[in-house]
């Protein structure tokens, strides 16, 4: 289009000399019709440049490269030329009149991506820094207020002082010398003013209050006391072995032994200070009997006695104690064992061991059999079990293994 322009217009005009062509004078126009834009351009980057110097300081921040086209010497001319289509200006060249061009000024492209993520802009602070996270191209360089910034992947992060006021914060990356892209945001710090300074009073000071004096001090809450109860739920049994209930309150999780001659047991409060334990007398002679039964909480003074009365009936005929283990071991993943015997009619035999125990009595023949249930046994490790008579006090000790 601008060719067909010039060409019309040296067409239209006489030549300046006769010994002109018209190819030509169609490059002279052109020529001057480029330094024309040229020097448009170059006023309009110094308008630029003035509005930059009477920004307030708070906001300058690191420039950003910008392009500018400037005219070149085309040998004396006084001619300047740019490149319509792409905006850069040509090599230097002789043209067919011999006429010289003028040398190109590197392209600037504003492509690389960079966005600022934090903070948002309109962030208010008092603090005297800032950190200023992002993402961009992971192949740019990127600087903050001019602040190299540290980079993972696309991520990026610098942290900028602050003065008062407002801030301009700018982010920029670049790809080599022509390729840039940059993000900014406006944020505020806002530096407290200190307090003013009390004025002169000629009133006298009011003496601080000794706090210990005017206001007495709470008397401390006293420890709450130990309270340890207990009862006899049964105090007169006709049972071989004859056997009592007993329960009551203590602190949470203190131990409490119940003792007698002929028998006791132990038992831990639990976290509501409730407890509660089965005492089998097994020891009590034949016949009817009284004695003293004490509850008895450990590592103190505080105990409670009763008096029990059990009646043993004398066996009407003696039957041997026996006992057999049926397995001996379990790949279960509940793991148990059936144990059987014989004891004298109406005697309590007793399994136990310390994952497990279970209590039967013998049958008018002077049979039992009982299965015991092991909780949490160690697998591939054999532990004890033991049966006894409550009646003879009789033991005889199995193992149990539980296999995995």
């Amino acid at each position: 289009m601008l060719e067909q322009q010039l060409k019309q217009r040296a067409a239209d005009a006489p030549p300046v000399d006769p010994g002109d062509s018209l190819a030509q004078v169609v490059r002279r126009g052109r020529r001057r019709l480029l330094a024309v834009r040229a020097f448009s351009t170059l006023a309009t980057v110094a308008a630029v440049a003035v509005a930059a110097v009477v920004l307030p300081s708070t906001l300058d921040g690191p420039p950003v490269p910008e392009v500018v086209h400037a005219p070149i010497d085309d040998g004396g001319s006084g001619d300047k030329t740019v490149d319509e289509a792409t905006g850069s200006e040509p090599h230097a060249e002789k043209g067919d009149d011999g006429d010289v061009g003028v040398a190109p000024v590197k392209d600037v492209a504003f492509d690389v991506e960079i966005t600022i993520l934090h903070p948002a802009t309109g962030t208010v602070t008092e603090a005297e820094e800032i950190a200023v996270e992002g993402v961009a191209d992971e192949a740019a360089e990127v600087t903050v207020n001019g602040l190299p910034a540290s980079r993972d992947g696309a991520a990026f992060r610098a942290v900028v002082p602050l003065d008062a006021g407002k801030n301009l914060v700018k982010a920029v990356a670049s790809l080599g010398d022509d390729r840039w892209g940059y993000d900014k945001v406006v944020v505020t710090r806002e530096v407290p003013e200190p307090d003013p300074k009390p004025k002169a009073t000629s009133e006298p000071k009011e003496q601080p209050k000794d706090p210990e004096k005017s206001e007495p001090k709470p008397e401390p809450e006293p420890a709450p006391e130990v309270t340890f109860t207990a009862i006899q739920v049964h105090d007169k049994v006709e049972y071989d072995p004859p056997y009592s209930v007993y329960e009551g309150t203590a602190p949470a999780g203190a131990l409490v032994k119940v003792y007698s001659d002929y028998g006791s047991a132990k038992t831990q409060a639990g976290e509501d200070g409730a407890w509660r334990v089965k005492v089998w007398f097994e020891s009590a002679p034949y016949g009817t009997h009284t004695w003293t039964v004490t509850a008895w909480l450990y590592d103190t003074d505080h105990k409670h006695q009763f008096e029990f009365t059990g009646t043993r009936p004398e066996p009407e005929s003696e039957v041997a104690f026996t006992a057999n283990q049926k397995y001996g071991s379990s790949d279960a993943a509940t793991p148990s064992d059936v144990f059987w015997g014989t004891a004298q009619p109406g005697t309590v035999v007793w399994v136990y061991s310390e994952y497990g125990e279970a209590e039967v009595t013998a049958n008018d023949n002077g049979d039992w059999e009982v299965e015991v249930v092991f909780t949490n046994p160690p697998p591939n490790k054999p532990f004890p079990v033991k049966v006894k008579s409550l009646h003879t006090g009789e033991k005889v000790l199995f193992e149990f293994e539980w296999i995995q």
